[in-house]
């Protein structure tokens, strides 16, 4: 054996050992080295441990290694094994102590990567060594290899209990405590990657911690004093925090009570619908299922709440709003915030019960002024009839007065008396006056009345058919006589579409007729006092589609008077309004003409204007809706005026003067009953008198009754019926009289 070791200081070594049982266990382990080669004298030990060695992989990273042997011998032996290793640094050392000491002095900087430790030493054991290393938590992760002589599996189960990593027993093969070292120290560094890994991970979620805490904290005293109430529930509702601002609200008076679903007792069953649908959903329900919740809820909030006290309150209200908390893609509870909106629904609530009161009130004012405006109409109307009737008396007594006057001048003229002329030229020109006066007034009451009833929404059209040609002429045949008193030049044009063969049109008559009426009352008026006088009317038809029996009527009225300014004619068409401030007193009138002309043209569906100038005459236009109708699809004739009108004069039979037939007169007036009555007795009429329709009905029967057999009945060939009486009206009498 010795001839095969050439390392003499070795051989040596292994021949002055104290213990020869150590001597032999080197002997076995070199010649289990080169056993395998027994027949070569040139390989030695160092050649034997460099060719093991260099058939293992090696970490490229330096290792420290510290051998703690109270063996010299062996500390030598194992070292020049353990120096063969590339990137290995070893340190031996003695006893326990000492090697304790180098790993503390060495811990911050150049620590040991493995130690390999004796077991049975002086000072410190290797047990005692490993109990300190791992009683350090600097050191908890150094591995430590127990190298010890005692064989068997309970010096090894003894070794790992107390803490070593790994135990080999002596004598050792160099290959096993190579791999064996080679092992530790690779799991050495991972355990201190992993410790490091370990720590890195630890700090930072400590600093994670630390901030959620912070996070937390600030969160939590931004919720203990927000003047909301906010909740966190998981995915399906349960209660995970409540502050104290959600009990209150809520009426909740603890967390308790609050706990799991219980918050949501106190919501209104009608409102429960979209919390139970956000909860309900399935959890692999995407984000986007889950929008943004504002909802206006109301309470019932329980007696002894900390809210609301002793008493039970359903009108009390939250508006809650809620969002999804997300992490890492998935839903993983909800957000809610409750804002009291009790005292905002008290003030919408009073302010939607004083609209409802104002609105009241403005209705109860608009009913009243409807009531008020409605007497008025009919005070109005009652006054304008009870103008009318004496006016009518007025107008009828001066006729007859003119009729009176008219044969005094007869027997003036034959006894050729000067004085009795002179009171008749008189009596004409008092009679001239009343009759002026009388007028006035009559067209007053009437433009009053007509404007009462447009206001009130009375006036209705009424559309008969009749030839605008023929109407128009009858109108200006009104005032023929004016015309021709005044000298002024009165004249009428047809112009396109009514210039050929007779045209029939539906249209309301009447309210034309009243419109041409009005604006040559005021054309004759204006031009009377003219240099130059003369008033042209224009007529004219207007067919927009030739196929079509839709068309347009057109009237125009000019004349040559006094003209206006464009300041007078802006305020022309309003209620009583007149040209200047003189002018009612220079051409009298009431200011309503020209309103109600322009109220009944639009009604009609037309318009009207005006074009003048100051000293240069004034002319009036307007325009009406018509149809054209065929002449001989008409069942009657057509005649100047309407065919009502035509019809019924139709049925009047014409008597002349003297005839001594009976008429009836029925009126509430005696001026009017006396009036009438000398103007038909003057013609030769028998009269009787009625002084309601009661009687008039009466008297009707009565003279179809025979009283003998010799006295045939007497009926009445024609009645005049007044239309407002007392007892019974006009026309109730006249559907008595006809049945």
């Amino acid at each position: 054996c010795e001839a095969r070791i050439n390392d003499e200081a070795t051989m040596a070594m292994i021949k002055r050992s104290a213990h020869p049982s150590v001597a032999q266990l080197f002997i076995k382990e070199t010649d289990q080295w080169v056993g395998s080669q027994g027949d070569s004298d040139e390989e030695d030990v160092s050649s034997g441990v460099d060719d093991m060695s260099l058939s293992e992989p090696m970490s490229s990273k330096t290792s420290t290694l510290l051998l703690v042997d109270d063996n010299p011998d062996m500390r030598k032996y194992v070292t020049a094994i353990l120096r063969q290793q590339k990137n290995w640094i070893v340190h031996a050392v003695e006893d326990g102590q000492q090697a304790l000491d180098f790993i503390l002095d060495h811990v911050e900087e150049d620590a040991p990567d493995l130690v390999l430790s004796d077991i049975m030493m002086p000072v410190m054991n290797g047990f005692e060594l490993i109990a300190k290393i791992r009683a350090d938590e600097r050191l908890s992760h150094l591995p430590v290899i127990l190298l010890s002589g005692r064989a068997g599996e309970d010096g090894k189960v003894e070794g790992l209990n107390a803490g070593a990593d790994d135990y080999l027993v002596k004598p050792f093969g160099a290959r096993e405590l190579l791999a064996r070292a080679r092992v530790h120290l690779e799991l050495g560094r991972l355990r201190k990657d992993l410790e490091r890994k370990v720590q890195a991970r630890t700090q930072e979620l400590k600093s994670v911690n630390e901030e959620l805490f912070k996070s937390e904290a600030r969160y939590r005293v931004l919720s203990v004093f927000s003047p909301v109430g906010i909740i966190h529930t998981d995915t399906r509702g349960q209660l995970v925090y409540a502050n104290d601002q959600f009990l209150k609200i809520l009426g909740l008076r603890d967390m308790d009570e609050a706990s799991r679903d219980g918050w949501r007792r106190t919501i209104l069953a009608e409102y429960q619908g979209a919390f139970t649908e956000r909860f309900d959903m399935p959890a692999s329900s995407p984000i986007d299922s889950y929008p943004h919740l504002m909802l206006e809820v109301q309470l019932s909030i329980l007696a002894g709440s900390p809210s609301h006290g002793d008493t039970t309150d359903d009108n009390v209200w939250a508006l809650m709003q809620s969002d999804p908390i997300v992490h890492e893609g998935f839903i993983t509870g909800h957000i809610f915030v409750a804002t009291d909106i009790t005292e905002r629904k008290r003030i919408q609530r009073e302010r939607i019960e004083a609209i409802q009161a104002a609105e009241a009130l403005q209705f109860k004012r608009a009913r009243d002024a409807e009531m008020h405006r409605h007497q008025q109409e009919q005070f109005v109307d009652m006054i304008c009839h009870e103008i009318r009737n004496p006016l009518n008396g007025i107008i009828n007594n001066a006729d007859l007065l003119r009729t009176s006057a008219r044969d005094r001048l007869v027997i003036a003229t034959q006894l050729q008396s000067n004085p009795l002329l002179k009171l008749h030229e008189d009596d004409e020109e008092a009679i001239d006056a009343i009759n002026l006066c009388a007028q006035h007034q009559l067209v007053i009451t009437n433009d009053v009345l007509l404007l009462s009833k447009l206001e009130a929404g009375l006036i209705t059209l009424s559309n008969v058919p009749f030839d605008p040609v023929a109407t128009m002429r009858s109108v200006l045949s009104i005032f023929a006589a004016e015309a021709k008193n005044k000298a002024i030049d009165l004249d009428l044009t047809i112009g396109p579409g009514l210039d050929k063969d007779p045209v029939i049109i539906l249209a309301d008559s009447n309210r034309i007729s009243q419109v041409d009426i009005n604006l040559l009352s005021n054309a004759m008026k204006f031009t009377s006092n003219a240099p130059t006088r003369h008033v042209r009317v224009k007529l004219s038809l207007e067919r927009p589609e030739p196929s079509s029996d839709d068309a347009i009527l057109h009237t125009s009225v000019e004349d040559s008077g006094v003209g206006m300014t464009e300041e007078e004619q802006a305020n022309l068409f309003k209620r009583f309004s007149q040209v200047n401030t003189n002018s009612h007193q220079r051409y009298e009138g009431s200011g309503l003409g020209l309103f109600l002309s322009k109220s009944f043209v639009t009604l009609m569906g037309g318009s009207i204007d005006v074009r003048s100038a100051p000293q240069k005459g004034s002319t009036f236009s307007f325009t009406i809706k018509a149809k054209i109708l065929d002449p001989t699809q008409l069942e009657a004739p057509m005649g100047d005026s309407s065919p009502q009108l035509g019809s019924a004069m139709q049925r009047v039979p014409s008597y002349g003067s003297g005839s001594g037939k009976r008429i009836l007169i029925v009126d509430d007036n005696s001026v009017n009953q006396r009036v009438l009555q000398r103007h038909l007795t003057t013609e030769g009429y028998i009269c009787t008198i009625a002084c309601n329709g009661r009687e008039a009905v009466q008297l009707f029967e009565a003279a179809y009754q025979s009283t003998t057999s010799l006295s045939p009945p007497q009926p009445f060939d024609f009645v005049f019926m007044d239309i407002e009486m007392p007892v019974m009206g006009g026309l109730e009498a006249v559907q008595r009289i006809r049945e």
